[in-house]
């Protein structure tokens, strides 16, 4: 399958979980597995470091097996994680940033060393050239410091190494260094950009030109170099991706559009993505099976560290695209994700309400109450939602819209018999605070909400309606962009979205499902804003002969335009839901 290219305090991500191969994020290293007594050694699980343009320097450890900072296992003037910094790259340390427990304060400090220490060495010796602020959280194993950049020289250069000592007074110490040969670098390893906010203003969304944040593949490349070739990813692994401060999402982001695809999963299984340091929702967002490569679009809350953690119960590869971003405000609430419906029996919704109602059957339509549930008030006006169809008993699909409406010409969630498949849907809320499920086969549902718009929001979301079918005999809202003929290999469509389907001239942004159907063998579909380059990002990806929708936020492009990259020759459907002004 082709895939296209003084001390603060905040809460920190979740850990990976035990037993985790130890692995150093950012420059492919394994950490040392010496040490002995109270703690087992080789539980170093994450260690980056970023020179970030505010005038900031942030380091991050992330433990397995950890001590708390301020309890028993830390004695008043002893250590955990020891970073030290090299900034002229001569292979030894020109600075210490030591955090340690100062009578029940998480303090750390940045030292000058005038001598190469003894491996290990705690406390180093040499002069404090400033205090640094302290982040953690014991419940995760995560530690941060946080200190100016104007601290140490060169510090868009620095390279470093951490030492993680723990001691206990008459049981012993276990020391981990990492990397375990070498020092790693360049810095920007993570991109963790702690500086001021961006200039966007509060409450505003902004849809931008698609870029890839997350690649675990080796070889190939994210936007900034970072978080790229991590490798495959475990069974039962909770993977943490900075998204605030890269790409041009601003560090005061609230939420974010994504699109992630799981790729070559070696078991079936299922992704969910959900803000760090939340618990790990019943919700999904990606359903695969093994061998399969799979795309859907989120739009999740940012937790910690302006991450998104997701979590797969099978070994897999990863590809995180961000198109888009909201800041806090009335445009967006996202919400943590919740489970509104379970057709299939002994399965729970968050509230016992749409639980286990059996399977839905031919041409039948689902009223599904959406407000008042989950967190949803009653004067939402849109809902961001998780579709799943399960099992379909033949080929069809799913379409989504307000109840009170006639069921429109467009498709939410397309599916093969015994296929399960999810997609994001961005729907109007109907009569009664419900929206709509009508599907013409046999199966099983399931819908998870992401988040909702509320009346004041500037999205206008419109009735589901057909913008582009390739496929002779099939009608779009107008006519235009009808019976246009299959896409060849390569080629890119340029498809006018503004004035068409309720979507106004001056629209930014519009919300799209988009289905690639009939493809001659694998490959991708990417969708951007018409005038700018294409970017290393997937939409979706398909294999030969399959059926494949997903919803795509995009940047309007030049003439009220989106354009869709095709890999391979295939036909294409695109219906709107909604659109920014």
């Amino acid at each position: 399958m082709t895939v296209g290219g003084g001390s603060s305090r905040v809460d920190a991500a979740v850990r990976l979980p035990s037993p985790v191969p130890p692995r150093a994020e950012g420059f492919g290293a394994e950490v040392d597995r010496i040490g002995d007594g109270l703690f087992p050694a080789g539980d170093l699980s994450i260690v980056s470091a970023d020179a970030p343009s505010s005038g900031l320097v942030a380091l991050l450890a992330g433990v397995d097996e950890f001590a708390e900072p301020t309890g028993a296992e830390w004695s008043t003037g002893e250590t955990g994680p020891l970073w030290q910094i090299d900034n002229n790259v001569d292979g030894s340390p020109d600075y210490s940033v030591w955090m340690r427990n100062e009578g029940g304060e998480v303090v750390a400090t940045v030292v000058r060393l005038p001598v190469f220490p003894v491996h290990g060495t705690i406390p180093p010796v040499g002069t404090v050239v400033c205090d640094a602020s302290t982040f953690w959280e014991p419940a995760d194993g995560f530690y941060v410091v946080v200190f100016p950049a104007a601290c140490i020289e060169n510090p868009e250069r620095f390279t470093f190494r951490v030492v993680f000592q723990y001691s206990s007074v008459g049981l012993g110490s276990s020391i981990d260094w990492a990397p375990d040969a070498g020092w790693a670098g360049p810095a920007r390893n993570d991109a963790f950009d702690l500086g001021v906010p961006g200039p966007s203003a509060s409450g505003a969304f902004r849809s931008i030109v698609p870029a890839r944040v997350y690649e675990t593949r080796l070889g190939l490349s994210t936007v900034d170099g970072s978080s790229s070739g991590m490798g495959l990813l475990g069974p039962g692994w909770v993977t943490m991706v900075i998204v605030g401060g890269r790409a041009g999402v601003p560090v005061n982001a609230s939420a974010v559009v994504l699109n992630v695809t799981a790729i070559d999963a070696r078991s079936a299984g299922h992704l969910t993505v959900f803000p760090c340091r939340s618990e790990r929702p019943n919700a999904s967002n990606v359903n695969f099976v093994a061998g399969q490569t799979v795309a859907n679009a989120v739009i999740s809350k940012l937790g910690v560290l302006r991450s998104v953690c997701i979590y797969s119960p099978s070994a897999l590869d990863l590809a995180v695209d961000v198109t888009g971003y909201f800041t806090d405000g009335p445009v967006y609430r996202p919400i943590e994700p919740s489970r509104l419906l379970e057709t299939r029996p002994a399965l729970s919704t968050i509230d016992g309400a749409f639980n286990g109602i059996g399977r839905r059957q031919a041409g039948s339509t689902l009223e599904l109450q959406v407000t008042g549930r989950a967190g949803v008030p009653a004067d939402a006006a849109s809902v961001v939602m998780n579709v799943t169809a399960v099992g379909g008993a033949a080929p069809g699909h799913l379409t989504v819209f307000p109840c009170g409406t006639a069921t429109p010409n467009a498709s939410s969630v397309n599916y093969a018999a015994g296929q399960t498949v999810a997609n994001l849907v961005v729907a109007r809320i109907g009569a009664g605070g419900r929206v709509c499920l009508f599907t013409p086969s046999p199966v099983d549902l399931v819908v998870d909400i992401n988040g909702y718009f509320g009346t004041t929001s500037p999205f206008a979301s419109v009735l589901p309606g057909r913008l582009l079918d390739t496929r002779r005999g099939l009608a779009t809202v107008d006519g235009a962009f009808e019976a246009i003929g299959t896409r060849s290999a390569g080629s890119v469509t340029e498809l006018v979205v503004t004035g068409r389907g309720g979507v106004p001239a001056d629209a930014s942004t519009v919300v799209l499902n988009v289905t690639v159907t009939e493809p001659t063998s694998s490959g991708f579909v990417t969708v951007f804003p018409c005038g700018s380059d294409r970017p290393n990002a997937s939409s979706l990806n398909h294999v030969a002969g399959q059926s494949v929708p997903n919803a795509v936020v995009s940047k309007v492009g030049t003439g009220g335009r989106v354009c869709l990259f095709t890999m391979t020759r295939a036909e294409l459907i695109v219906d709107v839901n909604g659109y920014f002004p």
